[in-house]
């Protein structure tokens, strides 16, 4: 192997003669001669390119627009996103308070149904305070009515009185039912004078019943009854606007014999007290002089 000609390194010492070429290296330790790749020539490939269209611009519609149908709107089937319900709390607001005042839950009711509506939100809350202040105006409206016919034309009558009679007659406490009217409920209490309900009378039977049980109860559990059953009866029976300062009740019940003849009705009297009674509490055209 033949050494290359050139001018000697004058700070490094010549190489042996006779041994492969050795350098040193910067640091002094002996550096193989290895020899050095050579370059390979150009083979002329093109300079590799990002891929893209010309320009270097990316993909997508002109402009820089997202993909979709016009105008921005989604696409068929997605869900879009719930608008806000400016009318939501004023419309809850006025059910509420339409339990109580009917006329206010409809007014904001209508207020909560044109803010919804204006913007595009459920007018359902709207909806409720109408509807649940309709509904306590109606109940109230028809209470109203309800109380001042009654007091007018006192209590609405679907027939006549079933008890009346045409004609005087007597009777016994036995025959004794409801609407029959009594010219008076003194003396031995075995005999009465039935009168028309039209004609001054003193009593009206207004209520009977037969107490439960198949053995005689005694006195006293049957006037312990007798006396909240017909109090109670009496109280609805009398009509709206009649004055009750003068009426009482009274009641007349079988003994133990008559019981076990077969006797067992309780009968509930309304008693003028120093008053004449006309027409008929059944028939609700009572009144008292």
């Amino acid at each position: 192997m033949t050494e290359p000609s050139g001018p000697a390194d004058p700070q490094r010492p010549a190489p042996p003669a006779g041994h492969p070429h050795q350098g040193y290296g910067q640091q002094g330790y002996p550096q193989q001669g290895y020899p050095q790749p050579q370059a390979q020539a150009h083979q002329g490939y093109p300079q590799p390119q990002q891929y893209g269209p010309p320009g270097g611009q990316q993909y997508g519609p002109p402009g820089g627009q997202q993909y979709g149908p016009p105008g921005g709107q989604p696409y068929p089937g997605a869900t879009p996103p719930r608008p806000a319900n400016p009318g939501a709390g004023m419309g809850w607001l006025g059910a509420g308070l339409g339990l109580i005042v009917g006329f206010v839950g409809i007014v904001l009711g209508a207020i909560s149904i044109s803010r919804s509506a204006k913007a595009r939100a459920s007018r359902a809350p709207g909806t409720v305070a109408v509807v649940v202040g309709s509904l306590q105006v109606v109940a109230v409206v028809t209470t109203i009515l309800v109380l001042v016919f009654r007091g007018t034309f006192g209590p609405v009558t679907l027939s006549d009185n079933p008890g009346d009679t045409d004609s005087p007659r007597e009777i016994g406490s036995v025959d004794f039912s409801v609407g029959n009217c009594l010219e008076s409920v003194d003396g031995d209490g075995t005999s009465f004078t039935h009168l028309p309900c039209a004609d001054p009378h003193a009593a009206e039977v207004v209520y009977t019943y037969e107490p439960s049980g198949g053995a005689y109860p005694g006195e006293d559990a049957i006037t312990e009854e007798a006396d909240e059953v017909c109090l109670d009866e009496i109280s609805l029976t009398v009509p709206v606007g009649v004055d009750t300062s003068n009426l009482t009740y009274d009641f007349w019940y079988p003994a133990a014999s008559a019981w076990d003849d077969g006797d067992r009705t309780v009968a509930c009297v309304l008693v003028g007290d120093g008053v004449d009674l006309t027409g008929s509490a059944i028939a609700g055209d009572l009144a008292v002089s």
